[in-house]
């Protein structure tokens, strides 16, 4: 049997990887909540398979977390959902997103402020003046 150059041999391709690596669309590196209410966090992602994704604070994978939530809307968003935000849920999360052709990952924060307005850290930047000393006279 001939190749295609003419020559008797057989002629091999080179295999080329077909898709695309998974991707990050200007994702947003903050997103904020008041206590006691919902928060979603949207990312957009391309990536061709589509990308597995995961979900992390800090080094803790969020699947089993009971008042959070993962989905998807179409193959290119990924959604973190809080149902009843504390307090304690602020912090820095981060999204793994992972197909055949490589993983990359996004960090952003998640702020939450209490019920009545103040923010959290801004209650502790808040400078104590300090005390006035008096001198007692004698």
């Amino acid at each position: 049997m001939a190749g295609a150059n003419g020559t008797g041999k057989k002629t091999s391709t080179p295999l080329a990887a077909k898709g695309k690596e998974p991707k990050f669309i200007k994702p947003s590196d903050k997103f904020s909540s008041t206590e006691g209410e919902n928060v979603f966090c949207f990312l957009d992602i391309v990536g061709d398979p589509i990308p597995t994704i995961t979900w992390f604070k800090a080094s803790k994978d969020l699947t089993s977390e009971p008042r959070c939530k993962q989905w998807t809307m179409g193959p290119n968003q990924a959604i973190l959902g809080f149902s009843k935000t504390k307090q304690e849920d602020e912090g820095e999360y981060r999204c793994e997103i992972e197909n055949e052709h490589g993983m990359v990952e996004h960090l952003f924060s998640l702020y939450v402020t209490v019920a009545g307005g103040m923010d959290f850290r801004a209650m502790l930047m808040r400078k104590k003046k300090p005390a006035k000393k008096s001198c007692g006279k004698s």
